[in-house]
């Protein structure tokens, strides 16, 4: 999930020679300091490029590491506190920044002791999954890319050698999740499943601290099904034949008539995505609510889409859920391509030197979703 900025140079007065002649190397290539000292919105911090472990053939998680004592742990997660959160990365030639939402901090293990990634201290040597997770809260951040070949930032970002030095700043809160929250359907597409990790992450953390327990569905919208790999459907939705929400697709896609989406997946390995929203689901229904988080996959190679229909079954069964309990917030999240946003919920609006949620349009201002909060990504 991203969006593009270009990075403002600041104005500066006339230097003396002797500052000038320091200064001149670091400011050709960036424009702007970089600020070393701390992760902050206001400047950027070289971090470190450490792996990069791929999902697909065209998307890989990146992760970056804070410079050494750099990183203030307890200050970041007052400020990330109850919010879905991006970071801003640049292209220090093009000077071209882009917003991307993390995963959350901490991986959540997927059930393997090792991972094959190839790393800035161990490159192309399997290594302990232990040693990324232990102290990922204080030192990483890590970003689930798409490699578009034409597209600045994802080129230079899957180019890029590792151990090499990333311009690096935030956190920007793009969302603050509400103290009660009693329903959460999330319509994501693509690298949108980012922000919808985030918010299962933060209601899981609640409920382990005994806040809240909320009903999050999931709806898990990708081109082909390397990018949910091994992903197994927890309801049966009804998609009737039609075409996929993808603006760009051009095919027939009548063979999607009554998919049934709890088909089974033996034998077919979990992709990394997959298996962190397993374990996220595992680790949420162990007290016992076994509908406390549900994911649903759709893909668009296999004929099944998010539709209409199958949003309009989600937000009945939440009704019916919540009638005989306290009535918190109900939450329906978008999150995806500016094609897939537009298509479900309107365009954003640039207005005020700044990107807004602009009305509720497309698709869902055509349901009933009187009750609900709706939010782009």
């Amino acid at each position: 999930m991203s969006k593009l900025r270009p990075v403002l140079r600041r104005s500066r007065g006339p230097l003396l020679v002797f500052c000038a002649s320091v200064a001149i190397g670091a400011a050709f290539r960036y424009g702007e300091p970089v600020e070393t000292s701390y992760p902050n919105p206001h400047t950027f911090t070289a971090y470190t490029l450490q792996s990069r472990e791929p999902v697909s053939a065209t998307s890989s998680i990146l992760t970056l590491r804070a410079p050494d004592g750099s990183f203030g742990r307890e200050s970041l997660q007052a400020r990330i506190k109850d919010a879905v959160w991006s970071v801003q990365i640049r292209q220090p030639q093009l000077q071209v920044a882009r917003s991307y939402t993390p995963l959350p901090t901490a991986s959540t293990a997927n059930g393997s002791n090792e991972v094959n990634l190839t790393t800035c201290s161990t490159p192309e040597v399997p290594i302990a999954k232990a040693e990324l997770d232990k102290n990922a809260d204080a030192q990483f951040i890590r970003l689930l890319l798409r490699h578009y070949p034409s597209g600045e930032l994802s080129h230079y970002l899957h180019m890029l050698p590792l151990c090499s030095p990333v311009d690096v700043r935030g956190p920007f809160v793009e969302f603050y999740l509400p103290q009660e929250v009693d329903s959460v359907i999330f319509l994501a597409a693509g690298t949108g499943i980012s922000p919808a990790l985030q918010v299962a992450d933060m209601l899981r953390r609640r409920q382990v601290e005994g806040k809240t327990r909320s009903n999050v569905r999931i709806l898990w919208a990708n081109r082909r099904r390397e990018d949910c790999a091994g992903g197994v459907s927890d309801s049966i939705l009804q998609t009737p034949g039609r075409r996929g929400w993808w603006p760009w697709s051009r095919r027939n896609c009548g063979q999607g008539a009554g998919v049934e989406q709890r088909e089974t997946r033996n034998g077919s390995p979990r992709g990394t995505i997959v298996a962190e929203l397993e374990a996220l689901k595992t680790g949420w229904n162990r007290g016992g609510d076994e509908g406390a988080l549900l994911v649903d996959y759709f893909v668009d190679e296999e004929g099944s889409y998010i539709t209409p229909s199958v949003v309009r079954q989600c937000l009945n069964a939440s009704t019916k859920c919540t009638t005989e309990r306290s009535q918190g917030k109900k939450l329906l999240l978008v999150s995806g391509p500016e094609g897939f946003i537009a298509y479900w919920a309107g365009r954003k609006l640039w207005a005020h030197g700044g990107e807004q949620q602009g009305p509720i349009e497309g698709v869902l201002s055509e349901l009933n979703i009187n009750e609900w909060q709706v939010w782009k990504l």
